[in-house]
């Protein structure tokens, strides 16, 4: 069996621009006059081969391991084993290295991790629960795979494999609202200190309890809590409770650029495009177009109370408040789809994929009409049904969270960020 996982490594880089491809996958078979065609890739017991570069045909390719014409021929014997053995090789495999790599060796490889049921199988062999929650939802069954083995590893014992920060030096009062950008690499905080902090978590690398790197505005970016922030592009919105929401350009070093002002709070914002979705106290949701000096292009009335959390798309706006409402608006159709009695106000919302997941102010995880109950604590799970908990974190009372790739980080009642990330993030 070693030989033959061997074997797969040395098949798994290839040519891209070679006329025996079609479609972008090469021929079965190498001969052995085609050996040029073919490099060979370090085994697959890399543990960093779930990352991968795609060659160009100008690109110079230097790879320890190159293989020889008797080196292609032992792997191209692998092929005419029967099916059910290569399935049972490519199972030991990474998922992300079977999907990014192995699919463009050969047709047969190809075809192989293209079967949706291979890799649902696999799912719920991992997994030993329903998934996803709702059973009805077309997946990517491949990706979910490379997704849930990349979160085993990320929190598997029992977070010893973490490392945990706790930056305590941006603000003095609780942490309300947060964004992660640049696949987590870039932070913006705020709190109910009126201040808008920017972080480079790179820095977490060398320092372990580094300040921010800029404060907006002077001398604070509000004169009011800041409730919520949202970012598109190189504009980062911040809403507050001092009746403004203000527009920064973070290409400009956080210069200031814009400011919508009402006689209401504002609670939530999100960026669909180049148009910023608002939550406010008066019980509307306010459309803005950030092109045309944030000019209000739409506003809705869905709740007898104020608008506390939405998500929206190109397709949807969804929002809770406390009159104890869920609102689906079709913006396409222009129209509520449902409007659903909850048994309480909701405080957090994530529309993704299909999935509408909800959180409550008792503690209870929702489903669109589906719910399961979760620990008080921050707890990481599996959408599945029931949930499957990988990890839960004591810390101290947090009030918001965020999380891209392998990092998560949560605003504290108490003015920490606190973030958590693989032991070996910044070296990769």
């Amino acid at each position: 069996m070693k030989s033959l996982c061997q074997n797969v490594g040395k098949l798994s880089v290839v040519n891209i621009n070679s006329p025996d491809r079609k479609d972008g996958v090469p021929d079965s078979e190498p001969p052995r006059d085609q050996e040029s065609k073919c490099t060979a890739m370090s085994s697959m017991s890399n543990p960093n081969f779930g990352s991968t570069t795609v060659f160009t045909s100008t690109e110079k390719i230097e790879l320890p391991n190159v293989a020889n014409g008797d080196d292609i021929v032992d792997a191209s014997e692998l092929l005419l084993l029967p099916t059910e053995l290569l399935l049972k090789i490519i199972s030991f495999l990474d998922a992300h290295f079977a999907v990014d790599v192995l699919q463009h060796v050969c047709k047969l490889f190809n075809a192989l991790v293209k079967d949706k049921y291979t890799w649902k199988s696999r799912v719920v062999n991992q997994l030993k629960n329903s998934y996803p929650f709702l059973s009805d939802l077309e997946i990517d069954w491949a990706q979910a795979c490379a997704e849930i083995e990349q979160h085993k590893r990320m929190w598997r014992n029992g977070g010893k494999d973490l490392h945990h920060f706790s930056l305590t030096k941006g603000h003095f009062a609780s942490i309300v609202s947060m964004v992660l950008t640049e696949n987590g690499r870039i932070c913006f905080s705020g709190s109910k200190d009126r201040h808008v902090k920017v972080w480079n978590f790179s820095q977490l690398a060398t320092e372990h309890d580094p300040e921010p790197t800029l404060s907006l505005g002077k001398p604070s970016a509000h004169e009011g809590w800041v409730s919520s922030l949202a970012f598109h592009d190189c504009l980062l919105s911040s809403a507050s409770w001092d009746h403004t929401v203000k527009l920064w350009d973070m290409s400009a070093n956080g210069k200031q650029v814009g400011e919508i002002r009402t006689d209401s709070f504002f609670y939530c914002t999100q960026f669909v495009q180049d148009t910023l979705v608002v939550g406010s106290s008066n019980h509307l949701i306010n459309l803005y177009d950030v092109r045309v000096s944030y000019k209000e292009v739409h506003s809705l009335k869905h709740h007898s109370k104020a608008v506390i959390c939405l998500s929206a798309d190109d397709n949807y706006i969804i929002s809770s408040s406390p009159d104890k409402t869920l609102v689906i608006y079709d913006r396409v159709a222009a129209k509520v789809l449902h409007r659903i009695r909850v048994p309480s106000c909701i405080l957090s919302i994530s529309h993704l994929n299909g999935e509408l997941w909800t959180g409550d102010a008792i503690g209870n995880v929702g489903v669109l009409s589906c719910k399961g109950k979760c620990a008080s604590e921050m707890t990481v799970c599996f959408p599945t049904n029931p949930l499957t908990k990988l990890f839960t974190i004591h810390s101290t009372m947090m009030s918001t969270m965020s999380t891209r790739t392998n990092l998560l980080a949560a605003g504290c009642h108490e003015g920490a960020l606190d973030v958590w990330v693989p032991l070996n993030h910044f070296s990769s």
